[in-house]
């Protein structure tokens, strides 16, 4: 019996439901309970110094009741998501709403064609452009390191390194980007933070790597071109050497050949 405590993992799906359901400002029920209600409760109930013993913990991994309570979730999860969907469709408040905003999924918009659902969702991807234009702070990638300088001749010495090191296993045609949103980011203090993240997507990782490469500034290496070539094969084999490595790490027996 003791083991039904592990049901209780299940009652923030409940006051999800709970919250759908009556709507309104109990729409946050889920949202209070889990980031409220939980910590506070957290701090006034002691927390057991019950240990189990190895036997025990070899018994649970072998006990089908866990199972079922991880499985269980995928329809939970899915059964209040469309309850959600369904919920609002017959809100007349909400009968004009074109799409919605996923957490880690992005946007999804929806019309009576393929047309107009596309057309939606370049309307909206445009107001949160503008949106965007209108709020963000003087830079938006924190400060400029560096003051902006032109080196053309460095820059074709630099792309000409770069493109021979890309093209050690296949030739490389290199795209400089040379826009004012492209070296504000770059020239940023926050540009190796930022690129850290990785893409905002599965769609965007299908067409990129998982990270980007961010070199060094290179400035100081304009008159010594054979250790410029250095630092950006050595940068080149890291970046290699650590993506080949997460690719083994993850990948499935039907998976490409890296």
């Amino acid at each position: 019996m003791k083991d039904l405590k592990y049901l209780m993992s299940y009652s923030i799906a409940l006051m999800a439901f709970i919250g759908i359901s009556l709507g309104g400002f109990y729409n946050y029920l889920a949202v209070v309970f889990t980031f409220i209600f939980i910590p506070i409760l957290e701090t006034i109930v002691k927390k057991s110094d019950e240990e189990y013993t190895e036997e025990e913990k070899k018994s649970r991994l072998l006990d089908p009741f866990f199972d079922l309570l991880l499985y269980l979730n995928i329809p939970i999860v899915f059964g209040i998501f469309f309850f959600s969907l369904d919920k609002l469709a017959f809100t007349s408040s909400v009968s004009d709403i074109i799409g919605i905003i996923l957490g880690h999924h992005g946007l999804f918009t929806w019309g009576d064609t393929s047309e107009e659902c596309y057309k939606n969702s370049i309307d909206i991807i445009k107001k949160a452009q503008v949106y965007l234009n209108n709020s963000i702070k003087k830079y938006s990638f924190g400060k400029p390191i560096f003051k902006k300088k032109t080196n053309p001749e460095f820059e074709k010495k630099l792309i000409s390194i770069l493109r021979g090191n890309l093209s050690f296993d296949n030739s490389k045609i290199l795209h400089l980007d040379k826009s004012e949103t492209c070296l504000e980011f770059v020239n940023s203090e926050n540009l190796k933070k930022v690129a850290s993240i990785g893409t905002s997507c599965p769609d965007h990782f299908l067409r990129t790597k998982r990270l980007p490469l961010v070199l060094p500034s290179l400035s100081s290496l304009i008159k010594d071109e054979k250790k410029l070539n250095n630092v950006i094969q050595n940068h080149l084999f890291k970046y290699k050497e650590a993506y080949t490595k997460y690719y083994l790490r993850n990948k499935n027996n039907n998976s490409p050949n890296l």
